[in-house]
């Protein structure tokens, strides 16, 4: 089976998630026998390229933009990048193309009618009600969206909440959900962490925290809640992984206010592959989501399936998160991770010393993680229903 991927508002970089998740579905669509040609952003020039095997990556630079200018310029170069498109799928004998939502998009979509061939379109979050948000443009981006929706063989998406969200331009039977998992090859309990803790000179107790710290992410009520774990643990450390601009400095500034700089390490963006490493060098995991700080996720509800709460799991940490969404459903409290409300920061303060003072709860707790991660979230159980989904379009089974 040949597949094209195209994934053009991604860079194919190991720093986001977006990379983990595709990365992901071409890794171990491929270990099935798939062939894929993967349409991506050129990674950053600090990151040499990745190779898989049976995936061609072809690094293309559509327009992007969501904006007026990004129309423009998509209605300029949209006969030309047909044209790409129809080499490509013909040469290759591409049998489905799959495509990872964005606006301005359609490419794939009419190169899909024109070939008669399955178009699945890929949507992880509904994008007009964050990007377009009270602007006077969105009706237009609701539209696009619309006819995208109606056009597509499948969609699929990472959870329940999202599949209601997206069923408002579409019909519910066609949407599938996909939940995001974790590598077990990658993240296991046994990692070698000597490395990181050298590096980083780590010791125990340790927090860990892994995101780009926007503002849902609650990099900010954890910062705030670890003036409480450090008053009932002043040995206790916070290792925060990840962060962008403007994001990262607001963080590291308010560590600073509150005088807890000796008590936080901030490693920036890491590889993917140091990942695994990190977390192994810790206690307890957070993840501690915030709707509040971000409108369209409290409207609409918590659409995500965060790929960080997987990995946590699956190497055997016990994970405080909050309990929205679905995130009691992938870390059912007191089963594999302690729950607290959103925003309630000394609650979270609370879950974690728990956690870091009772190392048996602890250690039962992400035993306990690890295997519902084996039973139910790996990217194994998602890509096997991802191919089941090929394989009926090909074969007129839906």
């Amino acid at each position: 089976m040949d597949i094209c991927y195209v994934a053009t508002s991604e860079r194919f970089s190991p720093i986001h998630a977006g990379f983990t998740h595709i990365y992901s579905f071409c890794k171990h669509l491929t270990m099935s026998g798939i062939h894929i040609h993967l349409l991506v952003k050129r990674p950053h020039k600090s990151y040499k390229p990745i190779k898989l095997t049976n995936v061609v990556i072809h690094y293309i630079d559509w327009p992007i933009s969501p904006f007026l200018i990004g129309i423009v310029s998509f209605l300029r170069r949209f006969p030309k990048m047909i044209i790409e498109l129809i080499r490509l799928i013909k040469k290759e004998r591409i049998q489905i193309i799959h495509e990872r939502f964005w606006l301005p998009s359609g490419v794939s979509c009419f190169v899909s009618k024109l070939l008669r061939i399955p178009y699945v379109l890929e949507v992880n979050a509904p994008f007009v009600e964050e990007v377009f948000r009270g602007k006077k443009i969105r009706w237009l981006y609701a539209l696009w969206r619309k006819i995208l929706f109606k056009l597509a063989d499948r969609i699929i998406t990472q959870t329940n909440i999202l599949q209601s969200i997206i069923a408002r331009d579409s019909r519910v039977d066609k949407i599938i959900v996909i939940r995001n998992g974790a590598d077990l090859s990658i993240f296991y309990p046994k990692i070698n962490d000597k490395i990181v803790k050298s590096k980083y000179n780590l010791s125990s107790p340790l927090v860990i925290f892994i995101g780009t710290f926007k503002r849902w992410h609650g990099v900010f009520d954890l910062i705030y809640a670890a003036k409480d774990v450090i008053n009932e643990l002043p040995n206790a450390k916070f290792l925060l992984v990840g962060g962008e601009p403007p994001y990262l400095d607001r963080a590291r500034k308010l560590v600073q206010q509150l005088k807890l700089k000796e008590s936080f390490i901030f490693t920036g963006p890491q590889p993917f592959q140091e990942i695994p490493q990190l977390i192994a060098a810790a206690d307890v995991a957070v993840a501690p989501f915030n709707t509040d700080e971000y409108p369209p996720l409290k409207e609409l509800g918590f659409w995500w399936c965060p790929i960080k709460i997987f990995e946590y799991l699956a190497m055997e940490k016990p994970v405080v998160t909050t309990s929205i969404g679905e995130l009691p459903f992938y870390v059912p409290n007191n089963i594999a991770g302690l729950l607290y409300s959103p925003g309630d920061i000394q609650e979270l303060a609370k879950k974690i010393v728990i956690l870091l003072k009772d190392t048996e709860l602890s250690k039962r707790l992400g035993e306990k993680g690890r295997s519902l991660v084996e039973k139910k979230f790996t990217w194994q159980h998602a890509t096997w229903k991802l191919q089941r989904l090929y394989h009926d379009l090909l074969h007129n089974d839906l």
